[in-house]
């Protein structure tokens, strides 16, 4: 598969036919199509690509089946194992817009107030899926094991794909903490 992007995640199987729960990065697309060939990190059979034979959503996933995987013991061979298709399926996007997996690798720039100097603190790790919105995982020298990062416009102030770079606010522009709230 060429230059793969990971839309998201196997749940566990739906059902005794082979279904899957499908948990995708973006909820909304429409990318995993009847016919579609996906890539599956680590596939049980060590085929790295298999065909979409159904997909359809539902109330906060999709459910997929696989050619070839029929029973319920079959799909659960699938459970927590990352989807991707390759770039050339996914939709153009818009000069401000990026995939998070173009993001992950490149450095994190930060301060810890407006008057200090930017320095890099980390490099992005990968993203978790929140309620609200998605979070940006750092590590780096400077972080002590990951940073969690909203990914919020009063957050991340500038992705720049050809500096390879992710500039962050100040770290005392976040949001203020609510004395009552801590311990």
């Amino acid at each position: 598969m060429r230059d793969p992007v990971v839309i998201g995640k196997f749940g566990r199987p739906h059902g005794v036919r082979g279904e899957l729960r499908f948990w995708p990065h973006n909820p909304d697309s429409s990318v995993l199509a009847e016919g579609r060939v996906v890539g599956v990190e680590g596939a049980p059979d060590d085929a790295s690509t298999h065909v979409v034979e159904k997909a359809r959503a539902a109330a906060k996933f999709w459910i997929v089946k696989l050619e070839g995987v029929d029973d319920r013991d079959e799909a659960a061979a699938f459970r927590n194992r990352e989807v991707y298709v390759s770039r050339d399926v996914l939709p153009e996007l818009d000069d401000d817009e990026y995939y998070h997996a173009d993001l992950v690798g490149l450095a994190v720039l930060g301060h810890q107030s407006a008057s200090d100097p930017v320095v890099e603190i980390g490099a992005v790790a990968g993203f978790l899926d929140a309620v609200d919105t998605d979070v940006m995982v750092v590590e780096g020298a400077r972080v002590d094991g990951r940073l969690l990062v909203p990914m919020l416009a009063a957050v991340v102030l500038d992705v720049d794909l050809e500096a390879e770079s992710v500039t962050l606010a100040p770290l005392d522009a976040w949001a203020p903490v609510d004395e009552r709230l801590v311990p």
